[in-house]
């Protein structure tokens, strides 16, 4: 070992509170400091039976590991750092008894490698292999090699291994390697849609083989750093099969690498019931309904990751039970890119752009093929969106996805995509817009006792009336220190939220086809009983499924503009036709008025501006009970 560092290395450790090894490592001596101070760590030295005590994933997130007690009731516990106070506390729940002083922990400080080797020893490894495909939608029926750790390896690739194995064990849909120095790297998780910090502190050098091994996965190219790249492999436990979508983009301090985990085990669609995932009832008579129509279109709106295909896919479940149930097999083709979900019984066609196999392209040959169903994975352009509604006008179901805001906002999109009014009028059947929101971890969730917390919230948000529309008794919210089943976040998975248009009523075809405004429309659709994602979010509010944070994550960047129009133009006694109160409508961007009528060809009637405070103040009067 090459001495001469430590005295350098160590006085970083306490000023920088990070794992002993990272300042050694960042100079090219990784771990030598901990394997000069502390002797390697011996499955001998650990008590099986104390070590389990706590969950696998609990010591992968929080790096600890109990070995066994001491004399005088000292516990032992192998840690990467001296400052691990979270992992202590929880050791000190764990193993704390009642009635008794504090538990005195011995911190046992082990490299990064030996704790991997420690919690594998046992729990027991989930055995990983790679699957090396050219097109990320094929199958390769070689197996490839054992994502084992293995002598040969050099340690950033046992650290890459082990990075895989942990974001598998704690639901991570995307994995961020990215450089934030010109010599230095951070890894993030994304869990349930927010973004966590794994780990800081890698070394450049380790960065640049953890890069070229997962470009040989997806059989990039490694000499490319200059242009970005995508590709894809297949990691396979146990139980399941894990579809790894790599991407690379050069920015200033080098390549920044994305990979996106789907669990086609779990992802399967024939598991994910529509009924399920339409959680409300009304909802969900009209989505089911619009389903049973032999023609039309219906349109799942929403930004990229809000659940779109999910719900597409399982409503393609849903008409292939439906009319199987009647003894009238359908043909059902679909076109996506790429195909996430395979489902036994429907023809799935995957675009490959590079060969020009793109949506319209498929969609015009498929046309030929005799079908019922048609799915469009999503309508990007003029010729795919034309296509789809002469489909629909001949006497198919197309069903697809579009980028917007919300779900009204599907018509002028449509038609500034080049489609006239009055074929939209006479095909689109049913229009939803979809978000996803954490869903509250049943296991510590807990009542609000006080509300003046949440009214603060509320009302700087600018809806001082929320609370007066539900029972404020049935709202519960995310424990602060949460639990191990959630990870200390308090929140657990996700559920869809949603809004539903359906294109029912004479009326509202009319103003589609006279190309009325979107506030015009919105009146229209209120009339008729349209209720917005904020309305349906109050209710997962009410019964215990989210918190109120989560739906204000929505409310605070809502748009302004429709509502005035509809407090300008909607009597008094025509905004409650059921006699309940209503919240706001969702918006996923900021308002921008301007923008959003130039891309309609009506504007804004006059007088329609409303100011801020103006606007709050009519809100806070048209949700009092007075009204």
């Amino acid at each position: 070992m090459n001495k001469t560092v430590i005295p350098s290395a160590l006085p970083a450790i306490p000023r920088n509170g990070v794992p002993v090894e990272y300042p050694v490592g960042q100079r090219g001596f990784e771990s030598d400091i901990i394997r000069h101070l502390n002797p390697k760590l011996f499955q001998k030295e650990i008590d099986k039976s104390i070590a389990t005590r706590i969950k696998q994933t609990d010591a992968i997130r929080l790096k600890i590991l109990p070995l066994k007690f001491l004399e005088n009731d000292h516990i032992e516990v192998a840690m990467l750092d001296s400052l691990n106070l979270p992992g202590e506390d929880f050791i000190q729940r764990i193993f704390h008894a009642r009635g008794k002083d504090k538990l005195a922990i011995t911190r046992r400080l082990v490299t990064s490698m030996d704790l991997q080797l420690a919690i594998d020893y046992v729990f027991g490894m989930d055995e990983l292999t790679i699957d090396k495909n050219d097109e990320q939608e094929e199958l390769v029926e070689d197996e490839g090699q054992i994502l084992h750790d293995n002598p040969n390896d050099k340690p950033a690739i046992k650290t890459l291994r082990r990075w895989l194995r942990e974001a598998i064990n704690r639901r991570v849909s995307d994995i961020h390697l990215e450089p934030v120095s010109d010599d230095c790297c951070r890894i993030r998780f994304r869990i349930d849609g927010v973004m966590n910090n794994h780990q800081d502190g890698i070394p450049i050098e380790h960065y640049r083989m953890i890069i070229n091994w997962l470009k040989i996965q997806a059989k990039r190219k490694i000499e490319e750093t200059r242009l970005p790249q995508d590709g894809g492999f297949y990691i396979r436990t146990n139980s399941s099969r894990i579809d790894v979508r790599f991407s690379s983009l050069p920015i200033i301090y080098g390549e920044k690498i994305v990979m996106r985990l789907l669990d086609l085990g779990k992802a399967d669609a024939a598991e994910e019931r529509i009924e399920d995932i339409l959680w409300s009832a009304d909802i969900r008579k009209h989505f089911l309904q619009a389903l049973k129509y032999p023609n039309g279109m219906v349109i799942v709106t929403g930004p990229t990751g809000s659940g779109k295909t999910t719900t597409l896919q399982s409503a393609l479940k849903y008409v292939q039970q439906y009319y199987a149930g009647l003894q009238h097999d359908k043909n059902i083709v679909t076109v996506e890119d790429p195909v996430e979900y395979r489902i036994p019984g429907i023809n799935q066609v995957s675009v490959k752009e590079s060969i020009g196999l793109t949506f319209a392209a498929c969609l015009r040959s498929i046309l030929r093929q005799d079908p019922d169903v048609i799915m469009i994975g999503e309508i990007r352009d003029s010729e795919t969106a034309e296509i789809g509604v002469r489909a629909a006008l001949t006497g198919h179901l197309v069903l697809s996805t579009l980028h917007t805001n919300d779900a009204i906002s599907a018509i002028p999109r449509l038609v500034n995509l080049g489609l006239r009014p009055d074929l939209l009028a006479n095909t689109l059947r049913l229009l939803q817009a979809q978000r996803l929101v954490r869903r509250l971890c049943t296991a510590c969730k807990q009542r609000v006792t006080d509300t003046s917390k949440l009214e603060e919230k509320l009302k700087a948000a600018g809806l001082p009336g929320w609370l007066r529309s539900i029972d404020a008794s049935q709202i519960f919210e995310a424990r602060g220190e949460g639990c191990n089943e959630c990870e200390n976040t308090g929140y657990k998975g996700r559920i869809a939220i949603m809004e539903t248009l359906p294109i029912n009523s004479r009326a509202l075809r009319a103003m589609i086809e006279n190309n009325a405004s979107i506030d015009e429309m919105l009146i229209q659709a209120r009339k008729d009983g349209y209720r917005t994602i904020m309305d349906y979010g109050m209710e997962l509010v009410q019964s215990g499924n989210t918190s109120i944070d989560e739906i204000l994550a929505l409310a605070i960047e809502a748009s302004t503009d429709d509502l005035s129009n509809i407090f300008a133009a909607t009597p008094a006694a025509e905004r409650h036709p059921d006699g309940q109160q209503r919240g706001p409508r969702p918006s996923d961007n900021p308002p921008d008025t301007a923008n959003r009528h130039a891309r309609h060809p009506t504007t804004m009637p006059a007088g329609m501006q409303l100011d801020i405070n103006n606007f709050k103040t009519r809100l806070s009067n048209w949700l009092s009970p007075n009204n």
